[in-house]
């Protein structure tokens, strides 16, 4: 962020931030501690090297519901919210304060 920051000197925008773990039901404890890294970067460089960011997404399988489906598209298509997707609520409602587990 800081390298286009100091480049462009223009508002950013992150997408397709994710880690690749299996996308499973099971507890995502490495995808909320990766969140947690990314998230307390991203309000570093706000608050301290002014950066402006505009926002933050996350999509296809690294997101914070499991979707009952194979890579070849099988499946129930049954959507779970996953251990990391009542974590980022709570970080949402906090505006971001409280990353804690």
């Amino acid at each position: 962020m800081n390298q286009l920051w100091n480049r462009y000197h223009k508002p950013l925008w992150i997408v397709e931030n994710g880690i690749e773990v299996k996308d499973q039901i099971s507890e995502d404890g490495k995808r909320i501690s990766y969140l947690q890294q990314c998230i307390t970067s991203m309000r570093d460089a706000i608050n301290l090297d002014g950066i402006d960011l505009m926002g933050y997404e996350m999509r296809k399988r690294y997101g914070f519901v499991y979707v009952d489906r194979d890579d070849k598209g099988a499946g129930s298509l049954k959507r779970i919210p996953k251990d990391s997707f009542y974590w980022y609520k709570k970080v949402i409602a906090s505006d971001g304060e409280d990353l804690s587990d």
